[in-house]
């Protein structure tokens, strides 16, 4: 995806900025650990704001 078209999408967000692949892994490592042992049938969504 070209930059210009990232800093377009980012700008739309509520954070205002594309989220970092890390901050996915975080999530995605928590979810993959012990933590959330009582977590059942939920929906995450990571997209900045970009759906409020």
């Amino acid at each position: 995806m070209p930059r210009s078209a990232l800093i377009c999408d980012g700008a739309a967000r509520a954070g205002k900025r594309v989220g970092r692949p890390e901050e996915i892994a975080a999530l995605a490592s928590y979810l993959a650990g012990p933590q959330p042992g009582y977590m059942t049938g939920s929906s995450l969504t990571i997209d900045g704001g970009y759906i409020l």
